[in-house]
């Protein structure tokens, strides 16, 4: 993961590199800091990341800290325990609070199944899960200037339970999954009709930057981008299910060249059987 940059006057970004397990899969973490309390956006698959986020946090002294975990899945939420330790209130969305208790524990112990490297990697890693848990929306006021509105866009996107937070001053959105720049998403548990509403619904924000789940910080033209990527990839896969297209090069073929796209193939080999 690099190091946090200053994107905006409340906000932070901590960009994660490469694409594989080892490397969080890219996975990126966000900071929006006000002088009475700081809110954390994700914090990654293990203990090394999560304290490399929490030792920039702890550079600003916040008087109260919080955490949004804005999905379920492990490269966003393995991180949460030093925060937990350190006090941190972890807020989610009630379906992401449900998938993390129904399935967080499974998901650790078949990582560390895996082989001795990942076991190594998680072997600190404990499940913290978020104490405060929202159905629509949620606003934060880290102090009198700077706010943050926590939103669950639409009912199933990347997962049934995403979160993005927006911090008004700024005009800066941290999308969570919703948002994949110039990497292939995961698409495991995604609606894809759905995550392109929450990508349209991020653009009515008028955001000026957005802080995508993996990907660098990136500008509206780059959402419009997944979005039109994701309506290519949704309708080549309705004419494989019709019969009118061999089950092959799905992909545009102008995204070739981006992050991850052996998970994509996984997907589209099960969407095959």
């Amino acid at each position: 993961m690099s190091n946090a940059s200053r994107i905006s006057e409340h906000c932070w970004a901590l960009i994660g590199n490469g694409d594989d397990v080892y490397h969080s899969y890219g996975a990126n973490t966000g900071l929006i800091i006000g002088k009475e309390a700081c809110l954390v956006v994700d914090t990654g698959f293990h203990l090394r990341t999560a304290d490399q986020i929490l030792a920039v946090v702890r550079k600003h002294s916040p008087k109260r800290l919080y955490v949004m975990n804005t999905h379920y899945h492990s490269d966003h939420v393995f991180g949460n325990l030093p925060f937990a330790t350190a006090g941190a209130t972890i807020i989610a969305h009630e379906n992401c609070r449900r998938s993390m208790l129904d399935q967080s524990e499974g998901l650790l112990n078949k990582y560390r199944k895996r082989n001795k490297r990942l076991a190594e990697l998680l072997r600190s890693v404990r499940v913290s899960y978020p104490s405060i848990a929202f159905r629509n929306k949620l606003t934060l006021h880290l102090d009198e200037e700077t706010t943050v509105d926590i939103v669950h866009p639409v009912a199933v996107a990347h997962t049934n339970g995403d979160s993005v937070a927006v911090c008004r001053e700024d005009g800066t959105v941290f999308a969570g999954d919703i948002f994949w720049n110039r990497y292939h998403p995961n698409l495991e548990d995604a609606r894809i009709k759905g995550q392109i509403q929450a990508l349209q619904w991020i653009l009515k924000t008028r955001p000026r930057r957005i802080v995508p789940g993996h990907g660098r910080v990136a500008s509206p033209d780059d959402v419009r981008t997944a979005i039109r990527y994701l309506r290519e990839l949704e309708k080549s896969i309705r004419t494989v299910h019709a019969g009118k297209k061999p089950a092959t090069n799905l992909v545009p073929p102008w995204t070739r060249n981006w992050k991850m796209k052996w998970l994509m193939d996984e997907y589209l080999r099960g969407l095959r059987r």
